[in-house]
């Protein structure tokens, strides 16, 4: 499987280059989920699970998001900026980011079918 190293997102006038992730990016990126869900993810509702993704994925791999948005932090956001936030990450990180983690996942192929 191919897979894309890095990823361009829009959001406003900004553009930004997301890398792929680190091994502890990853693991960063899932634990800020976790905390950010206080441990209920899966009980959000669809806009509030891809919001929580895109925070952690943003924070991570893409910290000059702050500057250019002009706030210490991505939970500063005022709820219509999020939405487009969501919107921009639904567009165009999420499938990318999807599928790493799905090729990650995958087993390995090994010459004896084992």
């Amino acid at each position: 499987m191919n897979i894309e190293k890095t990823v361009k997102m829009q959001v406003e006038q900004n553009t930004y280059e997301i890398k792929f992730p680190k091994t502890g990016e990853i693991l960063d990126i899932d634990s800020r989920k976790s905390l950010l869900a206080n441990g209920q993810y899966s009980y959000l509702r669809l806009f509030n699970r891809d919001l929580v993704d895109a925070i952690s994925i943003f924070s991570i791999l893409c910290p000059k998001m702050k500057e250019t948005l002009n706030i210490s932090s991505i939970l500063d956001l005022d709820i219509l900026k999020s939405k487009k936030l969501v919107f921009a990450y639904r567009r165009d990180v999420k499938k990318w980011y999807n599928g790493i983690i799905d090729f990650l996942s995958e087993e390995e192929d090994t010459k004896d079918g084992k």
